[in-house]
């Protein structure tokens, strides 16, 4: 038995519409299934929130004298080591009532130190949910408020996140799978998935699969709502539709400032919606500006 990761670039990527699509083939179990269908499945952090762990290498690693004969890798083996331990909690939480699936999967809507994985364990599959960050940015507004440019800047940072672990991917462990592919080629966009895996596509339940209801989606919630988990038709055809498809030149221009080369990364296009030059950077620093200032707040509030 093996775990397996599956990451969204940031939240309203699909990560919950991909998990539960994995869940249909009898040999992939989720780590945890709540009780009240009403709650959403599990989301680990395990590696987004994994900053004090390579704080800890890192300042046990000064402390050890170069004559005591260690090794120069002896920092990167203890990462792989407690790395490979998040792996089995991962396996033993998922089987504690005796099941024995070929992975135990569990997901997380952030890439963050998804390099760190790739890297320790590069033989385990990874997958990985992309999707425009232009409907991830307007999803998430809807749904938890905050500016556009701030859910940009966020899904950004995720695209950059999984360039920087495909940079160490020695295996071809990470498979990209795009939330709009899910929807407009299931099956062949699932038998991929499931290759990767080395799963048999004929156990899968195509059936289950394209009558999955939907769960948690912005386009079901009123703004300034919380989500709502309890499984739902689609009887409007609301999923898959673009949710930013009414954005002023502006702002579709300010996003392809941002955030152009990581949607071309992942094969999106953002059109001709070039912005006026010198307006950009102007931006750029205001932004700049008043995130030192919000920095400098939250440490003075920190220090009282």
């Amino acid at each position: 038995m093996r775990p397996l990761f599956v990451f969204g670039l940031a939240q309203r990527t699909g990560t919950h519409y991909l998990a539960s699509l994995l869940e249909l083939h009898p040999r992939c179990a989720p780590i945890s299934i709540p009780a009240d269908e009403s709650v959403s499945r599990p989301e680990d952090h395990l590696f987004d929130k994994a900053d004090p762990l390579l704080r800890y290498v890192a300042d046990v690693g000064k402390k050890w004298n170069a004559a005591w004969g260690l090794g120069e890798d002896a920092g990167d083996l203890l990462l792989k080591e407690l790395v490979d331990g998040i792996a089995r909690f991962v396996v033993q939480l998922g089987t504690r009532d005796g099941g024995e699936p070929d992975y135990v999967m569990t997901k997380t809507p952030a890439t963050k130190h998804l390099r760190v994985l790739v890297d320790c364990l590069p033989h385990l599959p990874v997958l990985v949910i992309a999707r425009d960050g232009r409907d991830v940015v307007e999803s998430a507004r809807k749904t938890w408020g905050l500016s556009y440019e701030r859910w940009t800047r966020i899904w950004r940072e995720g695209v950059d996140n999984l360039i920087a672990a495909q940079q160490v991917d020695r295996n071809g462990s990470i498979k990209v799978v795009r939330y709009e592919d899910l929807l407009a080629e299931l099956q062949p966009t699932m038998e991929s998935v499931l290759a990767h895996l080395n799963l048999p596509p004929g156990e899968f339940d195509w059936d289950a699969a394209a009558a999955l209801p939907v769960r948690g989606s912005s386009f079901m919630t009123k703004e300034g709502n919380d989500l709502s988990w309890t499984p739902v038709k689609d009887t409007e055809g609301l999923i898959g539709r673009p949710r930013w498809e009414e954005w002023p030149r502006p702002r579709l221009a300010r996003f392809a400032h941002l955030a152009g080369a990581e949607m071309a990364h992942l094969g999106y296009r953002v059109g001709d919606v070039a912005s006026l030059p010198a307006i950009e950077p102007v931006r750029d620093a205001l932004w700049s500006g008043a995130r030192a200032a919000r920095r400098a707040r939250d440490r003075l509030r920190a220090e009282r």
